[in-house]
């Protein structure tokens, strides 16, 4: 409690005036130099600490603000200060700053720079300097500090506090920048109606969240004095305001301070100067006569300037204090009510009702504004039925009965399409689990989300995470799949960030960009490794919150991608996805391609590629479809190593006018096991524009033909791979076409050991298989082992006896290894055409750029004639053709249409025929079968070709198969091969 001095009043009004002349003396006056504004408001007890003097003064409307200054408001002052540069400083109650530095040159601001230790100001800011905003940090010419903040701004209206520890910004207009010194990388921009806080010493502000009206009018309250005119508040000196009088001098003098009817008058000023006159012991009546002890009258001036004449009391006492006291006992109540608003409402809901409870700190009376309406007299208890579907806003004001008022407000989005959210999150040092609700507007798309996310975290500081799960329909159905990106800090009890939110669902895409905040607590860091093992935790609840920022796209394409399987190594695997997107798959072109996401949860074996078979699917009308009535049906190659979720796509298509093709595409994602996100791109490449069968029955049309084996002439960098030399391998192929048509998509699944092989990034694959029925062959070129990933390309030849066609193949491969056993497990998929098919779309440029599209050669770089004849079998290859991926490169495969001959008896299997085309080229024609009036053969051969093209003069080999019908001593066929 502050020291109080009494007195009482008991001498002439001579007296009163001469002492009160020389009171005036007593006041510091401020250096000119120093000079950087003027008091041209103040009420109440408002008082100035001047540079280098001991005690305070009381500030009085004119008086000067120095550099250096120290001005402080108590309970029931106010004051505003005009700076030089018309920088207007509103100064609210129990609120105490100093003047650091003000420097102009050419009576233009360089820089300013004031310290709030406690309370609220509000600044009106010139632009001054260059005016610029927003101001990065070191570009402000006018910086605030508080305890634990530092905020700069250039040109803005800003109110700035610092109470309980708790340092805030609010920016009315303009922007700018808070940073705690504490950690002065985490600087936050505020933009302008937004606002941000530091909660404490050592934490960084959190993200800025946008201010409400009732807020900044609030705040505006707080520091308006009473009796002042709406320009008053903005600092209007009184000499500038319509129909003001200049002070008389004599007044002033006298300590009048101009107070006439009407005017504004300083009571702390006038109770400053009777308290020094009292501390004197001083007495006097209203005559200026001495009354002595026990008198009943005495004078002195009122609160607007008027002399109180023969004021009846029994004892009038007047006290003072002693300056900057800290601790204080007011008469006055300016304490806003505190009061607690408990919801029912979620903040993302899809009930059209909503309740409130209210329950203040002391007796007071309460008001309502919903969604920016009017004020509402209300009792404790709010209800709210039938709400339009949307956001909402409840702005509550609670007053007591000295008028004081605070206001809290709450928001929350009613959508009535609602899904229930549940997943996990995880990161580096962080992991934890979650529930959250997705409301979505029934008319229009868009919506909102929250989520209450715990865990815990190794350590303190910046993380980054991934959090995905399962949306469910409120029938308990699965809707969809969510998955989010988090970047934030754990630290001083807190954590908070910004968010990143996708939901795939089986209609639609949601996305929405938000912030979390959230309490963290328990930190096992601090415990002994004894007690808490050799790494502490810190557990943390975040709330996130992405109200009104989510937008939904109604989607083109999707599916579920939902397997549970064992891998080659007995592992269990699964997916629980959703694959899926908003751009239409049919006018997508390979330099536009349709973006496509893949959102869901899995569970790999470290090192596992995965093969999935899955099409489109419209859960509007049931059916095997796409939204926009096209359908596709394929294949899904990946793998899961370190460097994430890698996939290919390979779809047979038809779209809604019946072209067909093949669409391509590929997805990624950095993501571990459990929750992902994929991303990528999928096009479709055309290979007929009239395929005749409808799109609603295109998996009624898809042939598959599968194969496998554990045998073939396999090769891995040029060592040789299988159970004869201890490093076995399974393959297994399959095939799919519509119908019978002469193209489709293809895949090949490899595992096994290649202990004892030296495997690089450059790696490289041969295989050949050779039977009766079928014949194939393929070679890899690869570009990555390494990691636990494996990545190549592929080129290959089939040729199917029992239909008697044969295939040229194009594709990419993917796939994981094992360093450590030696072992992989690979696929391979692509598209595949009848060579005929094949030879027709190397003539044409838009023929060209479809195979250019699906990895397989197409470049004209040889043609040559390969004949021959063991007396028994004479064959004729004609216009065998090479081709490469561009003209002048090295040849990768080889066909022909044109293979014929004649025979006397019928051959056997593996009668070799020797063919050559008479120059550097020979090659043999070894026999598979000759039954049922097809016949198969392989071919492999060598040397130095001479004749046209690019190749000339280049040593090659090749292997490759063949065949066709035959029948009454000739026969006819197809071949084609890869060039090793």
């Amino acid at each position: 409690m502050h020291a109080i001095l009494k007195c009482r009043l008991k001498t002439s009004s001579l007296l009163y005036i001469l002492l009160f002349i020389a009171a005036l003396a007593l006041f510091p006056s401020p250096a000119v130099a120093d000079e950087a504004g003027v008091f041209t408001k103040v009420q109440g007890r408002v008082d100035v600490l001047r540079s280098g003097a001991s005690s305070a003064v009381p500030a009085k409307v004119r008086d000067i603000v120095s550099t250096g200054d120290i001005v402080r408001t108590k309970s029931d002052g106010r004051a505003i200060i005009v700076f030089k540069d018309d920088t207007t400083l509103n100064i609210a109650p129990e609120s105490r700053i100093s003047i650091d530095e003000y420097m102009f040159a050419d009576g233009t601001r360089k820089n300013a720079a004031l310290s709030l230790f406690r309370g609220k100001i509000r600044a009106i800011v010139s632009k001054g300097g260059l005016g610029v905003t927003p101001v990065a940090v070191g570009r402000s010419d006018f910086s605030v500090r508080t305890p634990t903040g530092v905020m700069g701004v250039k040109g803005t209206d800003f109110f700035i506090f610092f109470t309980s520890g708790i340092t805030g910004v609010i920016f009315r207009e303009g922007s700018g920048f808070l940073f705690n010194p504490a950690v002065p990388d985490r600087v936050v921009d505020v933009a302008t109606g937004f606002m941000t806080q530091i909660l404490r010493g050592t934490a960084p502000p959190l993200l800025p969240r946008r201010v409400t009206d009732a807020e900044i009018d609030a705040h505006i309250r707080h520091m308006t004095i009473e009796g002042a005119k709406k320009e008053d508040s903005e600092g209007k000196p009184p000499e500038e305001e319509a129909g003001a009088e200049a002070p008389d001098a004599d007044k002033e003098a006298e300590g009048l301070n101009g107070a006439e009817a009407g005017e504004d008058t300083e009571a702390g000023y006038e109770e400053s100067v009777v308290a020094g006159l009292s501390a004197k012991g001083l007495e006097f009546d209203g005559e200026g006569e001495d009354i002595g002890a026990g008198a009943e009258t005495q004078a002195g001036f009122g609160e607007d300037g008027s002399r109180i004449e023969e004021e009846t009391a029994a004892e009038s006492e007047v006290e003072t204090e002693v300056p900057y006291t800290e601790t204080e006992q007011e008469a006055i109540d300016s304490e806003a009510p505190s009061f607690s608003l408990v919801h029912s409402t979620n903040s993302v809901t899809n009930s059209p009702n909503a309740s409130f409870s209210l329950a203040a700190s002391e007796n007071a009376s309460y008001s309502y504004r919903l969604d920016d309406g009017g004020w509402v007299s209300t009792g404790p208890e709010i209800y709210f039925t039938g709400l339009s579907e949307g956001l909402h806003t409840l702005d509550v004001a609670s007053t007591d009965p000295a008028g004081n008022t605070s206001t809290t407000t709450y928001a929350w989005f009613y959508g009535a399409r609602h899904y229930t959210l549940y997943g996990t999150i995880e990161g580096a040092g962080i992991s934890g689990e979650g529930t959250g609700d997705l409301a979505l507007l029934s008319y229009a798309y868009s919506g909102a989300w929250a989520q209450n996310l715990s865990g815990a975290a190794s350590n303190e500081g910046a993380f980054s995470a991934k959090a995905g799960g399962t949306g469910y329909f409120d029938s308990g159905y699965v809707s969809g799949y969510w998955n989010e990106s988090l970047e934030g800090n754990i630290g001083d009890g807190a954590v908070s960030g910004s968010s990143d939110f996708t939901y795939l669902s089986l209609y639609s895409l949601v996305r929405g960009s938000g912030a979390f905040s959230g309490t963290a607590g328990g930190i096992g860091l601090e415990l002994s490794k004894e007690e808490n093992g050799e790494n502490g935790s810190i557990s943390w609840t975040i709330t996130d919150a992405g109200m009104g920022t989510l937008t939904e796209e109604p989607l083109s394409f999707v599916s579920t991608v939902y397997t549970e399987a064992y891998n080659f190594y007995g592992e269990e695997a699964y997916f629980h996805s959703l694959l899926g997107g908003v751009d239409s798959l049919w006018t997508a072109t390979r330099s536009t391609p349709a973006d496509a996401l893949w959102i869901g949860e899995f569970s790999m074996p470290d090192y596992g590629s995965f093969l999935l078979q899955y099409g489109g699917y419209n859960y509007l009308n049931y059916t095997d479809t796409t939204y926009d009535n096209g359908a596709y049906w394929g294949f899904m190659t990946g793998a899961y190593a370190l460097s994430g979720l890698d996939s290919n796509l390979f779809f047979l298509y038809i779209d809604p006018d019946q072209g067909a093709g093949i669409l391509v595409g590929s997805l990624e994602s950095a993501d571990g096991g459990g929750p992902f996100m994929a991303e990528g791109e999928i096009f479709p490449v055309e290979i007929t524009s009239d395929i005749n069968v409808s799109p609603f029955d295109l998996l009624s049309y898809v042939i598959q033909r599968d194969f496998s084996t554990v045998s073939g002439n396999f090769r891995l960098n040029s060592q040789n791979l299988g159970s004869s030399y201890g490093r076995e391998f399974n393959l297994f192929y399959q095939n799919l076409t519509i119908g019978t048509s002469d193209w489709g998509v293809w895949n090949s699944r490899i595992r096994g050991s290649y202990s004892g092989v030296t495997a690089t990034d450059a790696w490289n694959w041969q295989y050949e298989y050779a039977s009766s029925t079928f014949n194939t062959g393929f070679k890899t070129t690869g570009s990555k082992w390494s990691e636990g990933l494996v990545e190549g390309s592929t080129v290959g030849y089939v040729a199917d006896n029992s239909t008697a066609m044969t295939w040229v193949l194009g594709g990419d491969v993917i796939g994981t290894f094992d360093p450590v056993a030696y072992t992989y497990d690979v696929v391979q998929a692509g598209a595949h055409i009848e060579v005929r098919r094949f030879l027709a779309m190397t003539q044409t440029a838009t023929g060209q750029g479809a195979l250019s599209s699906l990895n397989i050669p197409y470049a004209e770089v040889g043609r040559t004639d390969l004949t021959g004849s063991d007396g028994n079998l004479s064959v004729n290859m004609n216009d065998v053709v090479f081709f490469a991926y561009s003209t002048g490169a090295t040849p990768q495969i080889w066909a022909t249409k044109d293979i014929s001959g004649t025979y006397v008896a019928t051959p056997s299997t593996n009668t070799v025929v020797s063919i050559s085309n008479g120059g550097g080229l020979s090659a043999n024609f070894t026999t598979q079968s000759w039954a049922d009036s097809r016949w198969g053969a392989t071919v492999s051969g060598s040397g130095t070709y001479s004749g046209t093209g690019t190749m000339n003069g280049g040593s090659v080999q090749f292997t490759g198969a063949a065949t066709g019908p035959y029948g009454s001593g000739t026969f006819s066929g197809t071949g084609a091969g890869i060039v090793r």
